[in-house]
């Protein structure tokens, strides 16, 4: 199995496990400073997510203005000879 479909089964399981704890609290068998403690856990999960999604798009982007960069590099002396043609 993939590593795609392993987190994918893990988040549903977290996911699970986290509904039974807030039914939990409904019904009032789970103090409520519990829940507290778990919440700031997941603000942390969710920000260090954020922050890696960000990172991955900032590289992706960093690698296509690479690409663009080599591009007009490459092909401007073609556009000069282009250019110089126009004159004539």
């Amino acid at each position: 199995m993939d590593v795609y479909e392993n987190e994918k089964i893990r988040f549903s399981a977290l996911q699970s496990s986290f509904h039974k704890l807030l039914n939990s609290v409904k019904r009032g068998n789970i103090n409520i400073d519990h829940l507290q403690d778990i919440n700031e856990t997941m603000e942390i999960l969710e920000a260090k997510i954020i922050n890696y999604n960000d990172d991955a798009i900032i590289d992706s982007r960093k690698q296509d203005i690479a690409k663009n960069n080599k591009v007009i590099t490459d092909l401007t002396p073609i556009f000069i000879m282009y250019r110089i043609l126009l004159d004539h």
